[in-house]
């Protein structure tokens, strides 16, 4: 049974158990453990500039304890980059919404002046055509005073004095003139 021949340990084994004893001795534990000692609930040591940890160079087992941490620094950049992104974000739809406010107060503004303007103009649209109802009734009413006096056969030269009225009414002459139109009007004083 001497003859059996006692196998040597391969060299990777003996440089992968070496590592490990180095690891073991000068490393600390990670505060990022890898996913073999999350799972196994085992500190995970590491030396600095070391890929692996202790546990995952003893078994052969690539680590992801590096890969963890640096992947966790990434996510905790985007999520700051996302909270300064977040913060313009909602400055900007705050600047958005007070200008909207300005904006509306504005055009409440415009709609009750353009509605203000509309009332009146047609007021004084109702007032112009009350006026030429008026102005025409009186124009109506003195051409029918001047007919009936035709009518009534007074001549249209009118001598003004034989009438009882003042020097004032001496030069005013005929009741219509030439064109139909009457030219009696009062005098001015």
């Amino acid at each position: 049974m001497t003859d059996r021949v006692s196998k040597s340990v391969p060299r990777k084994t003996r440089e992968r158990n070496l590592l490990a004893s180095f690891i073991l001795s000068h490393g600390s534990d990670s505060d990022m453990p890898c996913t073999y000692c999350f799972r196994k609930k085992i500190p995970c040591r590491m030396v600095e500039d070391s890929s692996r940890c202790y546990e995952c160079v003893k078994r052969g087992r690539s680590c992801d304890g590096v890969l963890v941490a640096s992947s966790l620094m990434r996510v905790l950049d985007q999520q700051k980059k996302l909270e300064a992104e977040e913060e313009a974000a909602g400055e900007a739809l705050e600047s958005l919404q007070s200008q909207l406010s300005e904006l509306q107060v504005k055009l409440s503004e415009a709609v009750s002046r353009l509605a203000r303007i509309r009332r009146t103009k047609s007021k004084m649209k109702e007032r112009g055509s009350e006026l030429v109802r008026r102005g025409m009734q009186e124009l109506d009413e003195e051409d029918g005073v001047v007919n009936d006096l035709q009518h009534m056969g007074v001549p249209n030269d009118v001598d003004w004095s034989s009438l009882g009225v003042g020097l004032e009414f001496a030069d005013l002459g005929p009741l219509i003139s030439q064109n139909g139109e009457t030219s009696v009007s009062a005098p001015e004083s």
